[in-house]
C-alpha cells in the first residue's frame, strides 16, 4: 500500500503542475492577449511561472472602457468557463471509467475553478490584480449595477464551498476506482493523503520559487495602497500647514523642505480591513468535507486497482519537460 500512494500521489504532483500550467496559460492566452486584440491593443509577450501566475504584456495601454475591463476580468472568465466545461464532463463519468486522464482533467477543473473564483473573490473585495484597474469604469455605472460590481467578492464567497462540493466530488468518483473507502473518517484520510499531501507540495514548491499569486498578495497590496494614499494626504497637509505658516516660502521652498522632513504612516492609521481570505478558506474546506460527507461510493471493489508506474512515469516526464521549457525560456511562451 505504501508503494501504491507513493505511486499515485507523484502522478497526481504531475497533473497539477501541468495542469494549473494550462489554466494559467488560458488564463494569459486566450483571456488577457486574446481581449486585449480584439479591443485593439497589441499583446507582445506572455510569460509564465514555474508553479505561481503568468503576465501579459501588451505594447502600448490596455483599451479603455467597456473593452478595458473585459481585457482584465476576460482571464478569470475563461479559467470559471473552461473548468466548468471540464467539471460538468467528469460528472457524466461512471466510476469504472476513471483512469489516469481523469486526474488530469479533476486537477483542471480544481485550478480552474477554484483557483477563479478564489481570485475573483479576493481581488474584487480588495482591489487589486485584476480588479485594481476596473474601479474608474466602475463607478460610470448606474447605481444596482455599481452595487453589483462592486459586491462580486460577495458572489465569489457564497460560490467557493459550492465550487468545492463539485470539484472534490469529480475527485472522489475517480478516486474510488483506486482508493475504496466507506465511511466519512477512512474517505478523508485517503483524501488527505493524496489530494491534500499533493497540494502540501505544491505549495512548498510555490514558495520555494519566490513568485507570488495575484490573490495572494491581495490584501498585502491592497494595505500597500493604503499607505501610499495616507501617506500623500499627510504630506499634503504638511504642505498646506506650512504655507499658512510661512507665507513667504515658495511652493518649490515648501516641497524642498517636505523632502528633508521624514513623513511616516504607522500601521494604526491605516483603514481596518476583514481579512476574507479566512472565511473564503473556510468554505472552501467545509465545501470539501460536505462532498466527502454525501459522497456515495460504488460497490466495494477490494483494495481497487493500482496506477501502473509507467503512467506516473510518464506523467512525471511531461511535467518535467513542461517546468524545463518555462525555466529554460525565463517562462516566456511568446515574445
Amino acid at each position: 500500500m505504501p508503494r501504491k500512494l507513493t505511486v499515485f500521489d507523484l502522478f497526481l504532483l504531475a497533473a497539477l503542475i501541468c495542469m494549473t500550467r494550462l489554466a494559467t496559460l488560458l488564463h494569459e492566452v486566450l483571456g488577457h492577449a486574446l481581449a486585449a486584440w480584439l479591443g485593439g491593443a497589441e499583446p507582445v509577450r506572455v510569460v509564465l511561472t514555474l508553479f505561481a501566475g503568468g503576465m501579459t504584456y501588451l505594447s502600448g495601454p490596455a483599451p479603455a472602457g467597456g473593452a478595458g475591463v473585459l481585457f482584465h476580468i476576460s482571464g478569470i472568465l475563461v479559467n470559471l468557463i473552461t473548468g466548468g466545461l471540464v467539471l460538468a464532463f467528469l460528472q457524466r463519468v461512471r466510476n469504472e471509467q476513471a483512469g489516469p486522464w481523469t486526474f488530469f482533467a479533476a486537477t483542471f477543473s480544481l485550478a480552474s475553478v477554484l483557483g477563479g473564483i478564489s481570485y475573483l473573490t479576493l481581488a474584487s473585495f480588495y482591489q487589486t490584480g485584476d480588479f485594481a484597474f476596473t474601479a474608474p469604469y466602475a463607478e460610470t455605472l448606474p447605481g444596482p449595477h455599481r452595487i453589483a460590481w462592486s459586491g462580486a467578492w460577495a458572489a465569489g464567497l457564497v460560490c467557493a464551498p459550492l465550487a468545492a462540493y463539485e470539484c472534490v466530488s469529480v475527485f472522489l468518483g475517480s478516486l474510488e476506482a483506486y482508493f475504496p473507502s466507506r465511511g466519512f473518517l477512512r474517505r478523508t484520510a485517503w483524501c488527505a493523503a493524496t489530494l491534500g499531501l499533493v497540494l502540501g507540495v505544491y505549495f512548498l514548491l510555490y514558495l520555494a520559487e519566490g513568485q507570488s499569486l495575484a490573490m495572494a498578495r491581495s490584501a498585502s497590496e491592497a494595505r500597500h495602497r493604503d499607505r501610499l494614499v495616507a501617506l500623500a494626504q499627510k504630506q499634503e497637509a504638511f504642505f498646506r500647514e506650512t504655507a499658512a505658516k510661512h507665507p513667504e516660502l515658495s511652493e518649490k521652498e515648501i516641497r524642498g523642505l517636505m523632502d528633508k522632513v521624514e513623513i511616516t504612516v504607522s500601521d494604526q492609521e491605516l483603514p481596518k480591513r476583514f481579512p476574507l481570505v479566512w472565511p473564503l478558506a473556510f468554505g472552501i474546506v467545509l465545501g470539501g468535507l460536505v462532498a466527502v460527507r454525501r459522497y456515495k461510493p460504488g460497490p466495494q471493489t477490494g483494495e481497487g486497482k493500482a496506477l501502473p508506474l509507467r503512467d506516473a512515469a510518464a506523467g512525471l516526464l511531461v511535467a518535467a519537460l513542461v517546468l524545463c521549457f518555462l525555466a529554460l525560456r525565463g517562462g516566456v511562451i511568446f515574445s
